[in-house]
């Protein structure tokens, strides 16, 4: 499937200075400072659990969109930073807001890709399952493989997994259990640990079945209402967080976004 991302995002941004730029659009803002509240959450526990001197760590944030994560890491106090993204716009406006930090224009799926440096932090937030071409989403994987070291670097992938592959827009692809497996394989990746991020404040997805379209229905009355009345949006998803948590604690299995920590294969073990 054909698909121009660097077209995408950069339709995408115009003239968006809110989260709806690269979050759930037709939800509104309001909803959407708590989906990203929720993330932060996930993000903190698992950095608080894996590193312990984040202040000190290589910090590259491949896809850093409008930098949402850009400031959540300055006010962290990283001095170490590098972001990275294919949309130029997006670069140059993160480079005047963050003049400390470094950030490069640039494609990770390219099999030309080239970055000598190495870091013991890769962030790689929402951005796989808009690779939809396999052999690039590998390639991408491989290349950042390859910006780990052996031992202590870690990198999180923010993704949605199914039982098999799901293809609903040009833009996305949420790929089988299997599959990713298979990639991370061939990248010399292996997972450490897992996280749920959601269950219902974004839509999950199953496939192409009644329930999905019923689900995507039900979602898109959701948002017709909630986007232009803030109050009702901010109040809806802080209930919905309160579901999800008590449905994680129980286990709930439900094919939704997840937070994925990988590190690189041991190859002396091999």
């Amino acid at each position: 499937m054909s698909f121009d991302g660097s077209q995408y995002w950069r339709n995408r941004n115009d003239g968006r200075e809110d989260l709806t730029a690269v979050g759930q659009k037709s939800f509104g803002s309001a909803y959407n400072q708590i989906i990203y509240s929720r993330r932060l959450e996930v993000l903190d526990q698992l950095l608080s659990e894996n590193f312990a001197n984040l202040e000190h760590d290589r910090i590259a944030d491949i896809g850093c969109g409008n930098g949402f994560y850009t400031r959540y890491f300055h006010e962290k106090g990283v001095k170490k930073y590098i972001g990275l993204d294919i949309s130029e716009s997006s670069i140059n406006k993160l480079k005047q807001a963050f003049a400390d930090f470094e950030f490069i224009k640039c494609d990770v799926t390219l099999e030309d890709f080239k970055f000598g440096e190495k870091f013991d932090v890769i962030c790689f937030f929402d951005v796989l399952y808009h690779i939809v071409d396999d052999g690039r989403a590998l390639q991408a994987l491989t290349n950042i493989s390859g910006m780990m070291e052996n031992d202590s670097s870690r990198l999180i992938i923010f993704d949605q997994l199914a039982s098999a592959e799901v293809r609903l827009t040009k833009h996305v692809v949420f790929r089988s259990r299997k599959r990713f497996q298979d990639m991370i394989d061939q990248a010399g990746l292996e997972v450490t640990k897992k996280r749920k991020l959601f269950i219902f404040l974004v839509p999950p997805v199953f496939g192409y079945t009644v329930i999905d379209f019923t689900i995507a229905g039900l979602y898109k009355i959701l948002g017709f209402i909630i986007f232009k009345r803030s109050v009702v949006g901010k109040l809806f998803a802080k209930w919905i967080v309160k579901l999800d948590r008590a449905l994680i604690k129980m286990d709930v299995i439900i094919p939704n976004h997840e937070a994925i920590i990988l590190k690189k294969k041991n190859t002396d073990k091999i």
